[in-house]
């Protein structure tokens, strides 16, 4: 009885194993926006599974003329209005990334500005939006 009943309990932490092997856990919370394979489908090593966005923090980029980005510096908040179903939303956000280069082919600089999301559903990821500088 000793005897299946520990047999019982390997083969249980084996499929417990088998099974970890075959889950995926993400890094953080997130939605899943594009799932590359079907159920039972086979996946090669290094090949993507699924798109996970974490829409609690988006960040909207944007190019700037050269004189425009002069007047701004990383850490500086800014006023954005984001499309937000049928109307504009006006969102605070901070900059976090201003080139320090210009493209040669337009004169432009990117910028990133990043906001909070908390509802996770106010803002989509995507949408258009206007920066608003002073």
């Amino acid at each position: 009885m000793e005897v299946a009943e520990r047999k019982e309990e390997l083969e249980y932490r084996l499929a417990q194993i088998s099974q970890q092997k075959r889950s995926i856990t993400a890094p953080f919370d997130g939605i899943i926006t594009k799932l590359f394979l079907q159920k039972g489908e086979r996946a090669q090593t290094g090949d993507p599974l699924a798109i996970l966005v974490n829409t609690s923090k988006l960040r909207f980029i944007t190019d700037l003329e050269e004189a425009t980005a002069r007047e701004l510096h990383v850490g500086q908040s800014v006023s954005l209005s984001l499309r937000a179903g049928h109307h504009m939303q006006p969102i605070r956000a901070t900059i976090t990334v201003l080139s320090p280069e210009v493209d040669p082919a337009s004169g432009l600089i990117e910028m990133w500005a990043e906001f909070d999301n908390p509802a996770q559903t106010s803002i989509n990821p995507g949408v258009a939006g206007t920066l608003h500088i002073p």
